[in-house]
């Protein structure tokens, strides 16, 4: 009763409530805490994992939340809300802006419960993970969340687990023709549990999804060219280490022109001179000497080429 009486005396603190499996929701504490909750607008996480809140737990505890600014993250896994609870979650939820992830595992909600859940889910426009593992939906719920993936095509559901739910045939087909639609969805899991589903519709859904994530790796990868944050100076930049920019000869002064080896090496109309590479490599930066020993060699070579091709 402490965290009843703190809720009372400072509803403004509370962002977060994560409450143990052990603390059991039933009976009256739902309803005292429920009435402790009753216009708060700052609760930002609300997790119930455990507490087998029930269908009538769930009526009660839920009314609180309806019109929460800031809820964006809810867990009420194996609550065993069943299709009651889920009508009751849809009727607290239906419009809400700030709910990004809804996780329901584990609560026997079936087709009947999720299509009472879609409506208000589809109105959820910030909600993008939801989870929906072992709720025995079958081809009914399966229908209705196809509906929930078209309603939102480019913005809206990001994350779905299906997994343990007895979705056959109608309802694969029915989530492979939203998967298609929805290209938004970059994650849903569906084995295993679903044994009915169809091999084809399985893994075409899952070959989709493994290439929205390869495309979502890839718009996340530096492109070529640009620069990062863990990219040293570009060798492109004269200024890069502070010192001035080296420039050796172009290709076209260290390959001769073509026909040039033929022709021999071009005479000079003046005299030989001492003032060679030799003499003013020492005083000059590395890169300019590697240049001149370069064409050095060059200058050693061309005259033996150019009889050979003579010969």
């Amino acid at each position: 009763m402490d965290l009843v009486a703190k809720l009372r005396t400072e509803p403004e603190s509370l962002k977060s409530l994560h409450l143990d499996p052990r603390t059991e929701l039933k009976g009256e504490f739902v309803r005292t805490l429920a009435e402790a909750l009753e216009g708060n607008t700052t609760l930002e996480s609300l997790s119930l994992v455990g507490n087998m809140l029930g269908g009538e737990g769930a009526s009660i505890f839920c009314k609180p939340l309806r019109g929460n600014p800031c809820l964006s993250s809810l867990n009420i896994v194996a609550n065993g809300l069943g299709p009651a609870g889920a009508g009751a979650l849809a009727e607290s939820l239906s419009g809400n802006t700030a709910l990004v992830e809804l996780r329901l595992g584990d609560n026997l909600i079936g087709g009947p419960g999720t299509a009472l859940l879609v409506p208000a889910l589809c109105s959820c426009s910030a909600l993008t993970l939801l989870d929906m593992r072992d709720n025995g939906i079958g081809d009914q719920g399966a229908v209705a969340l196809a509906d929930l993936l078209r309603s939102r095509p480019s913005n809206g559901i990001k994350t779905l687990y299906l997994e343990w739910n007895g979705i056959e045939t109608e309802g694969g087909d029915a989530l492979l023709a939203a998967v298609r639609v929805n290209r938004h969805l970059t994650t849903c899991t569906i084995s295993p549990g679903n044994p009915g589903f169809g091999l084809s519709n399985r893994v075409r859904i899952e070959d989709r999804m493994a290439k929205r994530a390869d495309a979502a790796k890839a718009k996340e990868r530096p492109q070529p060219g640009t620069p990062s944050a863990l990219d040293g100076p570009s060798m492109d930049d004269p200024s890069a280490d502070g010192r001035p920019s080296v420039d050796g000869p172009s290709a076209e002064a260290i390959w001769p022109a073509k026909g040039a080896l033929a022709k021999g090496p071009a005479k000079s109309s003046s005299p030989p001179t001492r003032d060679t590479p030799d003499m003013l490599a020492g005083g000059l930066p590395a890169g300019q000497r590697v240049w001149i020993s370069i064409l050095r060699c060059l200058r050693r070579l061309l005259p033996v080429r150019a009889r050979w091709h003579d010969e």
